[in-house]
């Protein structure tokens, strides 16, 4: 589908690509979050604050399945570059663990702390380090996934992008992604407020650009978006399939954050084809 942004007015392109500001998104989800986070640290055994990187954030969590053939999925949280932490996204292991997925949750450095020139390079740190080191975890490093959600989709497919070769790591080191309501050109924030956090330049915009970031191997890719998003957000997902193909499933009636507890619900759509992805549905 075409969407010009670039034609939008500033209080437009705020609805369209904050999603802080988009109505369809509101809610008070962090309660919910909290909650079920809370309940998935205290329930399933896990390791907390592995180190990945010396920076202050570059940590990791692991919920081993308990089973080391199982599948690996490397899960990296949003916050447009500047904002969350692992810790909020718990829920997530507490959906996919107990369904036989070691989750890794990644923790990385946020703007305007670091540019994400830096977040970007961070989290292929983390991968990196899932891959060398999640044997030892309970985790299987030949059965590796990666997802994230917002951002971290965003770093999901740049990672999904990498040449792993140059690192010393199987050129198809990663299994499959899941792309969960991303961002996926940056340009668009150079023109909304978040930049007050990002100091996005045109030229750091086009460097991590993952609508450049052709996936190095062909392996499947679930791209998903709320289905009430606004439609410069969802064209994002829109522009990835349509240059890198996959599967784009939209979450019918969820907004931003909704449609991630979607993904963890245990019966939708959603949630089985990312099962499917892992051998699991």
């Amino acid at each position: 589908m075409s969407f010009d942004w670039s034609r939008l007015s500033p209080e437009e392109l705020e609805l369209h690509f904050n999603p802080r500001a988009a109505p369809q998104n509101q809610g008070n989800w962090d309660p919910i979050f909290q909650a079920r986070s809370d309940e998935a640290r205290a329930t399933i055994p896990h390791v907390t604050d592995l180190r990945y990187g010396p920076r202050e954030r570059q940590t990791i969590d692991i919920f081993p399945a308990g089973d080391p053939s199982a599948p690996v999925m490397v899960f990296i949280h949003g916050g447009y570059w500047r904002a969350r932490m692992k810790e909020e996204f718990a829920f997530v292991a507490g959906a996919f663990t107990p369904a036989g997925i070691t989750t890794v949750m990644v923790e990385y450095d946020l703007c305007p702390t670091v540019t994400l020139d830096e977040i970007v390079a961070e989290s292929l740190e983390a991968v990196e380090w899932t891959a060398r080191n999640v044997a030892a975890h309970g985790g299987n490093p030949d059965r590796l996934f990666i997802a994230g959600h917002s951002a971290g989709a965003h770093l999901a497919a740049m990672a999904l992008g990498h040449d792993w070769t140059t690192r010393g790591l199987p050129g198809d080191l990663i299994k499959g992604a899941t792309l969960m309501s991303g961002i996926y050109d940056p340009a668009p924030a150079l023109r909304i407020s978040v930049n007050d956090d990002l100091h996005l330049t045109p030229d750091m915009a086009e460097r991590c650009n993952a609508l450049n970031a052709r996936p190095a191997n062909d392996c499947p890719i679930l791209i998903t978006a709320g289905g009430v998003e606004p439609a410069g957000w969802i064209n994002q997902s829109e522009r990835y399939r349509d240059r890198f193909g996959g599967e784009l499933m939209l979450a019918p009636g969820d907004g931003h954050l909704a449609m991630l507890l979607t993904h963890c619900d245990g019966k939708s759509d959603i949630h089985r084809a990312q099962l499917a992805q892992y051998g699991l549905a």
